[in-house]
């Protein structure tokens, strides 16, 4: 079942987001490690979108729009739900960020498979 990674990633997103405080790694601020923390999620939920998706039912390019829009679109949901937490509030600028993750991986990715010689030659 590949769509698996991608629901427990996400369920870990949630998990994340329902907290009133999240972990802070010394010595960094709490707005760089925000970012950092977006950019790298909604990267590797957008891959694991990406991987979830059926390689036959649509051309590559569609796939990595769709894993790409799916992403932004959790993202947007997720900021929604933490607008109910305690201590935590949504914003705009962080799906912005989580787009930017999402773009960034999916983007490195397609570049990374077009260098890559074809598994099927």
């Amino acid at each position: 079942m590949r769509t698996l990674p991608a629901l427990l990633w996400m369920v870990a997103i949630f998990a994340m987001s329902a907290q009133q405080t999240v972990p802070q790694p010394p010595g960094f601020s709490i707005e760089y490690t925000a970012i950092a923390g977006h950019l790298v999620s909604y990267g590797i939920l957008a891959l694991l979108l990406l991987w979830a998706l059926p390689a036959g039912a649509a051309r590559p390019r569609y796939r990595l729009a769709l894993a790409v829009l799916l992403a932004i679109l959790y993202g947007a949901s997720d900021e929604f739900h933490q607008s109910f937490v305690p201590g935590r509030s949504a914003t705009a600028f962080d799906v912005v960020v989580d787009a930017l993750g999402a773009i960034l991986a999916v983007t490195l990715y397609a570049a990374w498979r077009a260098r890559t010689p074809s598994r099927s030659r």
